[in-house]
Order: C-alpha cells, then sequence, then structure tokens
C-alpha cells in the first residue's frame, strides 16, 4: 500500500468508490487501464468503500499486486450522506466521490475519478496531464461525471464537496442524476476543462471506441441480460485473464429480476417518485406479470 506524493509526474492517481455489485465491474475497468497505458506511467488507486467483506478486500488487494498497482483502501463513514435520496440505479456510493478532498491525504492534488462500469481503450496519461490549475475539474464535454479530474486543492478551498451535498440534500428536484446533478449546476464553464466525450463515451453495443466507453444504466456487461453479445465477450475476455476468470453472469432469481427492472427505470422518473409526484403501482404490476410469464 502507497499514496502517492505527486512529486513523480508518471503516478496517476486513481480513485474508485467500491460495493459488491460493481466488483468485477472495478476490475475490468483498472486492468484495461493499465493494459493501455503508456510505458513509464503508473496508476495509484485508493478505494473507497464502506464495511467490504474482508475476503473481497483480500482479493482485490491481490489483483492490484499482481499488477504492480500502488494502492490505498479508505473505508468512509457515510453520516454526513445518510438522508441524501438513494433511489433506483443510484445508491450511496455515488455520493462518496464528493467527499475525495477530505479522505485523499492533503499531499495529493489532483485525482482520476473513475466509475467502475468502464472498459478504457487509449491511455488514460492524455487525460491526467490536462491543464486544470485554477479549475475545479476536468470533465467530458457532455457532463457526465463518471469519469472526471478532480482538482482536489480547488476543491478543499473552497469547500466544494459539502456545498454539492447540501445542494442535493435542499434541491433534490433538481438533481434528477444525484451529484452528477449538482455538480452540472454549481460549476461554471470557466471552472471546468472540457475533454473529448471520447473519454467518457456511452456504449453503443458495438466494438468500442478509442477511449473509455462507459457502460451506462442497467444492465452492465456482467448482468446475464446484457444486450451486447461484443461488448460481453470483451468484458468477460478482460476478466478471463484475471483470478475472476471462471465468473460467469448468473440468471437472478425471480425477485431480483424485478428489482433489477425497477432499478433500470429513468433517474427523473425514481426521483419524481421520491418526491411523491408519480405513482408506481401500475408500473410495478405491469413489471411482476411480463417477468413472471418469461420464467
Amino acid at each position: 500500500m502507497s499514496s502517492s506524493n505527486q512529486s513523480d509526474p508518471r503516478i496517476i492517481d486513481v480513485a474508485v468508490c467500491l460495493n459488491e455489485e460493481f466488483i468485477v465491474g472495478f476490475v475490468v475497468t483498472i486492468r484495461s487501464l493499465l493494459q493501455n497505458l503508456k510505458s513509464g506511467f503508473k496508476p495509484n488507486v485508493f478505494l473507497i468503500h464502506r464495511q467490504l467483506p474482508v475476503q473481497t478486500i483480500e482479493e482485490i488487494s491481490n489483483f492490484l499486486f499482481e499488477n504492480g498497482i500502488q494502492y490505498n483502501w479508505i473505508e468512509i463513514n457515510t453520516d454526513e450522506l445518510h438522508d441524501l435520496i438513494t433511489v433506483g440505479h443510484l445508491d450511496l456510493e455515488t455520493y462518496f466521490r464528493l467527499l475525495l478532498p477530505k479522505l485523499i491525504p492533503p499531499c495529493i492534488s489532483k485525482v482520476l475519478y473513475l466509475d467502475c462500469d468502464l472498459l478504457v481503450t487509449d491511455d488514460v496519461s492524455e487525460l491526467w496531464e490536462l491543464p486544470i490549475k485554477g479549475k475545479k475539474i476536468a470533465i467530458s464535454e457532455h457532463w457526465n461525471a463518471g469519469v472526471m479530474i478532480m482538482n482536489l486543492d480547488e476543491w478543499r478551498g473552497t469547500n466544494f464537496g459539502s456545498e454539492l451535498i447540501s445542494f442535493v440534500r435542499t434541491h433534490p428536484e433538481k438533481c434528477p442524476l444525484a451529484d452528477n446533478s449538482a455538480i452540472i449546476e454549481n460549476t461554471s464553464k470557466e471552472e471546468a476543462t472540457v475533454f473529448d466525450a471520447r473519454w467518457n463515451l456511452a456504449s453503443t453495443g458495438q466494438s468500442p471506441h478509442k477511449g473509455i466507453v462507459h457502460f451506462v444504466g442497467h444492465p452492465k456487461p456482467w448482468h446475464y441480460n446484457y444486450g451486447s453479445k461484443t461488448i460481453q465477450s470483451l468484458f468477460l475476455q478482460q476478466l478471463s485473464c484475471t483470478n475472476w476468470s471462471k465468473w460467469t453472469p448468473a440468471r437472478p432469481r425471480l425477485s431480483k429480476r424485478i428489482a433489477a427492472k425497477i432499478n433500470s427505470a429513468k433517474p427523473v422518473e425514481t426521483f419524481s417518485r421520491y418526491l411523491g409526484k408519480k405513482t408506481w403501482g401500475v408500473r410495478l404490476k405491469s413489471v411482476i406479470k411480463r417477468l413472471a410469464s418469461s420464467k
């Protein structure tokens, strides 16, 4: 384990927020990043979690060690986040990145934040070297926060993370995408370096482009019912070179399939439900009936 001090410009500090559902997604994200990284650059990974099982931590630590990757486990106290909206696929982990300036040592001035549902197909050192002095973030042109460089010094100096948490808490109607919406609402164009969309582009189900493929929404490539066999094959090919080589997507029980259908609903609809503006009784009955008939 190691925490970089960024005195070496070839160390790329990476932050991820993990839960059990995204373990294989994380493994593919990091392995594909390493596979495409320019010679001489090394990732230093901060893994943010809340009470992951010891066995899972050991398995991931072994994976990182075997690949020569420096890593740092940080178990989070979620008290500051306990009353924030968590519906659909937007679970509590989505807010962990807002706490990174507090969690990561102050000697670290910037970090490359990555969601755990990515396939990296190009050298991210190009992203890492983008100029962000005086900026809060570097983010794709469509402002999806699944891949971004966070200027931790700027966030710390303005207490920006706490400001965003407060915004989600007091203005949930403006945050259909949780903290991503808060970032959009509270970051001016002058405060962001915008990079090309290829570095955070949703999967089309076809052969991946050069950059970073983002598996937004549900299902994910590690779910049995993922739509693209081409992408799922590439995903499983990445896993085949790891200790998860024998892992295969399992067909969930009916109850889990119902939950997955509900979780795949559009965030705007689920947030509206949270705010009491939508009744889902009819929709839920329809989902249950359709799934039951497909058993």
